[in-house]
């Protein structure tokens, strides 16, 4: 037998649960009478994912896009970030150092890369004419793509469009170097190079 308090307890228990369940179906029949927006189902799992997986690739074709712009349509962000930049037409000359100019033609980026014992830029893309006429041992280092050209007492054009850069010798000696090869320009003499290798022209 249970004591007199646990029946009182366990009916105020039962009148506050009717109460309560009177009120909630009160409420609810209220809110379905003054809603006007009607309840849709759950979406599904898969046509979430599959919207996310194409604001994915949305998202990475426009990065791409910035990067690597077609046909040159636009600068991309590595030219935009560039020291030295000529614009469609226009053309530039540079003094890197008193003893290293640089004339930039048209559509150029040239990117200045500090570094020890050399004077370093990246010919980004475009066309240079380069003279140096260094007469310490620190020579003028010019990257293109994944080469790099060195000259202490040398004029040379170095071209880099489309993924391709050659190289031209026009007075002194030249040394050009990529992938692990090297060789040496002296006047009229060209090399150009790529993914595909270092050819001599």
């Amino acid at each position: 037998a249970q004591s007199p308090d646990h029946e009182d307890a366990f009916r105020r228990a039962a009148r506050l649960f009717r109460t309560a369940s009177a009120a909630a179906r009160e409420l609810a029949g209220e809110q379905a009478a003054t809603a006007s927006v009607v309840a849709l189902p759950p979406r599904p799992a898969r046509l979430l994912t599959r919207r996310i997986v194409l604001g994915g690739a949305i998202a990475a074709a426009a990065g791409y896009l910035v990067i690597r712009p077609p046909l040159d349509m636009w600068p991309s962000i590595e030219e935009l970030s560039a020291d030295y930049r000529t614009g469609k037409g226009e053309q530039r000359k540079v003094m890197l150092a008193p003893d290293i100019s640089v004339e930039l033609n048209t559509q150029t980026s040239l990117a200045l890369r500090p570094a020890p014992n050399e004077t370093r830029v990246e010919l980004i893309s475009g066309e240079a004419s380069v003279v140096a006429r260094r007469s310490s041992s620190t020579p003028l280092v010019m990257l293109a793509r994944d080469g790099r050209i060195s000259a202490l007492q040398a004029d040379f054009n170095a071209r880099c469009l489309d993924g391709v850069v050659s190289v031209t010798c026009l007075e002194g000696i030249v040394t050009v170097e990529q992938d692990g090869r090297s060789v040496q320009l002296r006047k009229a003499e060209q090399v150009t190079y790529s993914r595909a290798g270092l050819q001599a022209s």
